[in-house]
């Protein structure tokens, strides 16, 4: 019963510390020789599957019982480890829920790693778009009689997948959206990558200032990155299956990770995970918990003291979850405010966009952190009172109540665009051209704006004046776009049009 109840990484430190002579991989065979092998990293409890450390892909012992505890806490029907991010569950969960060949219908704001499955699989994407905010141009949630009307005009729909949270934080309404699926028989997808933090089962007793997680609002496959919010090694994800998901799909997503996954999985990163979930599920982990959140509203009501800093608040329209902090300062641009920040407090922010800052919490963020963000914001402050009523913004900035949708972030998509499905594009001729030329064209190439990794451009979609637009704007303000062949940027593949 003790190598069940033990954790991973206390498993590995033992056998690490033994005398145990290693004749199997990893070829470092735990031993730190001569100066290109820093002793920092974790040689000792690097190994692969031996006796009495379980395999990942036919779990029975301690990665089964760690897996089963997790499920237990989320109150999920499985719960799969991934070692590759919410990637590799992304990729599972589409190939679970549907065919060679199949429609789904998808936000258009999903990560690249939906569109990869949706290539891979050959699916025909139908999209549903976000509701957008005009003032600041940041993604809000689904509308469910968008979802409504599109399930009806097309039958052939056999999966949906939507991404809540946003990267912003923006959540949607999962329940409605997930009734409005079953009643069809279509099986909801939802990436919840950065929302692992959500309110789960084990943590329903707890005061909830957070909102409930996808898992308990009737979705079917859930994906989690844990590392992006949780205190997890990178690369660190779980793929739920939830309770209304059928033993069909069970299945298929459990053999889906077997595929999409390496077949040597890092026990370093196993070990991480088992730490992670084991610590939230301890008094300790709550403990911690209640007081981030009691930390966490007390930096945001004092956010909201600031008359020329703005924070972006929920409204009865849009649920926000608290941990995501989207700031932005009167008379000054996105990206400066981020420089600020950075160079003259070194305060790194998760990402800007021209209209304002994305700064991420965690549990394990301290009090100095968030003394040393206010008292960076009451300088500025102190400044944009002295000045804002005196002088004009300065040359190329724009105040951010007013930033154009196009400018404010980039996150808005031109709808109607799609020629073909992008693997019909990949096997069309292509032809290289400057990216200034290419509108009205259609792209065989993906170009997206990372962070978060939303495609703007799709293999398949012609290239219209506002998608151009916002290219040649991310390119002009460094952000961007990433993905285009052309490591430049300057230049775009399209399709020889026949």
């Amino acid at each position: 019963m003790r190598a069940v109840c033990e954790s991973l990484y206390e498993k590995l430190a033992a056998y690490g510390s033994s005398d145990y002579v290693a004749f199997h991989m990893p070829g470092h065979k735990r031993l730190v020789r001569g100066e290109a092998l820093p002793e920092g990293l974790p040689w000792q409890i690097d190994i692969t599957e031996i006796d009495g450390f379980d395999n990942l892909h036919h779990a029975e012992g301690i990665l089964k019982a760690s897996m089963d505890r997790t499920a237990c806490f989320y109150g999920v029907k499985r719960s799969l480890y991934s070692v590759n991010g919410s990637t590799a569950g992304i990729l599972s969960a589409v190939f679970a829920a549907t065919k060679q060949g199949d429609t789904i219908l998808m936000g258009r704001n999903c990560h690249k790693s939906v569109y990869h499955a949706v290539f891979l699989r050959g699916l025909r994407p139908l999209y549903l778009y976000p509701q957008t905010d005009e003032k600041t141009g940041i993604l809000c949630g689904y509308c469910p009689s968008d979802l409504e009307r599109m399930l009806t005009e097309r039958p052939d729909i056999r999966a949906v997948v939507l991404t809540s949270p946003t990267y912003e934080g923006v959540i949607s309404d999962i329940r409605t959206l997930a009734d409005l699926a079953h009643r069809r028989g279509i099986p909801l997808i939802v990436d919840e990558a950065h929302g692992a933090h959500l309110t789960v089962k084990g943590q329903l007793r707890q005061r909830k200032d957070f909102p409930v997680s996808a898992v308990l609002s009737g979705a079917d496959l859930v994906i989690q990155s844990l590392h992006k919010t949780l205190p997890s090694l990178t690369q660190t994800g779980i793929l739920h299956v939830c309770e209304q998901a059928g033993e069909s799909l069970t299945l298929e997503a459990a053999r889906y990770m077997s595929i999409f996954q390496t077949s040597s999985p890092s026990y370093v990163l196993m070990a991480s995970i088992d730490s992670c979930l084991r610590y939230l599920c301890s008094c300790e982990g709550m403990e911690e918990r209640q007081r981030y959140r009691d930390r966490l509203g007390a930096l945001r009501c004092r956010l909201r003291e600031y008359r020329h800093i703005r924070l972006l608040e929920p409204e009865p329209e849009r649920m926000l979850d608290p941990s995501k902090l989207i700031l932005s300062v009167d008379g000054m641009n996105g990206r400066r405010l981020y420089d600020r920040l950075r160079e003259g407090y070194h305060l790194q922010p998760e990402m800007c966009t021209p209209g304002y800052v994305l700064l991420m919490t965690g549990m394990w963020d301290t009090d100095e952190m968030y003394e040393r963000l206010c008292g960076a914001l009451d300088e500025m402050e102190d400044e944009r009172e002295k000045t804002l009523t005196e002088a004009l913004p300065a040359a190329g900035e724009s105040p951010s109540s007013t930033v154009p949708v196009v400018q404010a972030g980039g996150r808005r998509f031109p709808a109607g665009r799609q020629v073909l499905i992008p693997s019909e594009a990949e096997r069309g001729r292509k032809k290289r051209v400057a990216l200034p030329d290419s509108e009205g064209m259609v792209s065989a190439e993906y170009a997206y704006l990372y962070p978060p990794g939303i495609p703007l451009l799709v293999p398949g979609e012609r290239i219209d004046r506002e998608a151009l637009d916002m290219l040649l704007c991310a390119q002009k303000d460094g952000n961007g776009p990433q993905g285009l062949s052309c490591r430049a940027g300057d230049t775009i593949l399209v399709l020889e049009e026949q």
